[in-house]
């Protein structure tokens, strides 16, 4: 059962929309905050990426477990793009990734 928009109490679309208007904020704020550390917070990311995806094909065939930077990273020259999820035994998720064109490792 739906409700049309014209029937939903104006105080219940209001609050809808601070709530939004709140969220949204929220995470300008976030974004902003983390502005003057973005290199750290992207090493972070790119650690819990390589942690999460050591195990692997890709990850063992590039040595995912002995990256600790991203320079390891990028001399290892595993830069591509992921192209498909996917899932093993465990639920979670492991990273596919193909040869990106221009990068100098395939």
């Amino acid at each position: 059962m739906s409700i049309p928009i014209g029937e939903i109490p104006r105080a219940v679309t209001r609050s809808v929309a601070r709530v939004a208007v709140w969220h949204a904020e929220w995470q300008l704020r976030q974004f902003l905050k983390g502005l003057p550390h973005c290199e750290r917070v992207q090493d972070r990311f790119l650690a819990r990426i390589l942690l999460a995806n050591q195990d692997s094909d890709f990850g063992r065939q590039h040595g995912f477990a002995r990256m600790h930077s991203y320079s390891d990273f990028t001399r290892a020259g595993p830069c591509g793009q992921i192209i498909l999820p996917r899932r093993r035994q465990t639920g979670r998720v492991r990273l596919n990734f193909a040869g990106r064109q221009g990068c100098p490792h395939g």
